[in-house]
Order: structure tokens, then C-alpha cells, then sequence
């Protein structure tokens, strides 16, 4: 059977199971349905042909091995909600010059970044994150540029004290309803474009009351 080369995980998926595409050297690209929440290990083994990859918005973790080898990436962005990068995720991935990530991973296991399949490091690779982050901290440790994008906002920390709880929710109500600070402007400055993806919780470009429901959503999930 031929190989797709760009394939869309549809909607009725929720997880892509181990070697779901291992080998194959055709994919050139692939588009992960938000419903997606995890991607098996060696997932994506050796799809050499791989450039780019869009990953879902639900995703809270990359399993190891996941793109290993896909050796025609250049760079990619991680989700907001994911929390673990395994081992060896994105080894072997040679061509990858530039990685984003977020402040939700707080894990990254050994070696799944920046690396060849001799364990030697990929030249001029660079780590987009946050202060004080497990992204900054693997640069550091493993001597690779670390590229600030400022402090980092929690996912629905949307009155912005560092914590994401039900004062969050109230918050989120009270702006969305037009209650205003003291000196009249918005309780969220909705042009500050990390604290608006921060609490657009469903990713739509608008604060609604979708937001609020996700946002209560989010916080059973996630205590």
C-alpha cells in the first residue's frame, strides 16, 4: 500500500499509538487534531522525509523516541500543555535547528534534544523558552543556546499571581463581563499576546465564555 505523504490525524483519534508511522519515508507532513493527548513511543520513527508537523493542543506528553530520526525537521514548536519530553523524542532529528518550549514541560529526560544517534550535539541548535524553565535549564546543562521569550504565564493564570486556580475562573468572568481596573483600563490586556494565547483556553482568538468552561475544565484535570 502506498504511503500518504501528508497525513491529518482526524478528529475521532485521542492517541497515536507506538510505531503508528514508523518508517515511513514518504510523510512530509502531518497535522494532529486537537483531540490527540498523546503521541506513542517511536510514533514517528524514521520519517526521514518529515518537514512539517503540527502538533494538537491537548498533548501532555511526548513519548520516547517519537520523532527519532525524522532528519528533515527543522524546527518545531511544543504545545502549551505539554508537561514531559522522553528520552530520545527528537533524537537523530539532524536537521532541526530550533525547538519552542513551553512553560507547562516541566520534564525533560535525557537527551531527546539537539542530539545525533552518536550522541553528538546538533551544530548551531537553539532552544526557545522561558525563564527559570525546564527548557532553559536542559540548555544550560548540555551547553546549548538558550533563547529567552521572556517570563513565563502559566496556562490560565489569567490574573497573573503565578498560580492557576478558581481565582483564575472569577478573573476571567469578571473581564469577560467588562468589569474594568481602577483606572478604567481591562482587567486583560488582551494585546499582550502571551497572556491572551495563555487564556484562550480553546485556542479560537477570542476571551468568551467557551474560555471559562475550558478553564474550569482545566483545572479538574490538573489538580
Amino acid at each position: 500500500m502506498p504511503q500518504n505523504t501528508n497525513i491529518n490525524v482526524p478528529s475521532n483519534i485521542n492517541y497515536i499509538s507506538s510505531q503508528a508511522f514508523s518508517g515511513y519515508e514518504n510523510l512530509q507532513s502531518v497535522n494532529i487534531s486537537d483531540n490527540v493527548t498523546e503521541i506513542g513511543k517511536y510514533a514517528f520513527l524514521n520519517c526521514s522525509s518529515l518537514k512539517s508537523v503540527k502538533l494538537s493542543n491537548s498533548i501532555r506528553k511526548i513519548s520516547q523516541g517519537a520523532f527519532m530520526g525524522c532528519s528533515s525537521l527543522t524546527n518545531i514548536s511544543i504545545p502549551d500543555n505539554v508537561n514531559t519530553i522522553e528520552t530520545s523524542a527528537f533524537l537523530a532529528c539532524t536537521s532541526l535547528k530550533s525547538i519552542t518550549i513551553p512553560a507547562s514541560v516541566t520534564e525533560i529526560k535525557r537527551q531527546p534534544l539537539g542530539y545525533d544517534y552518536l550522541d553528538a550535539k546538533i551544530e548551531d541548535f537553539k532552544i526557545y523558552g522561558y525563564k527559570n524553565t525546564a527548557a532553559e535549564t536542559y540548555a544550560k546543562e548540555n551547553g546549548f543556546e538558550f533563547i529567552s521569550l521572556g517570563e513565563q504565564i502559566l496556562t490560565g493564570d489569567a490574573n497573573q499571581d503565578g498560580t492557576v486556580n478558581i481565582k483564575d475562573v472569577t478573573y476571567l468572568q469578571m473581564h469577560i463581563a467588562g468589569n474594568k481596573n481602577t483606572d478604567g483600563s481591562p482587567l486583560i490586556d488582551e494585546t499582550n499576546k502571551q497572556l491572551f494565547d495563555s487564556i484562550d483556553m480553546n485556542n479560537d482568538g477570542k476571551l468568551t465564555v467557551n474560555d471559562v468552561t475550558a478553564l474550569q475544565t482545566y483545572l479538574t484535570q490538573n489538580n
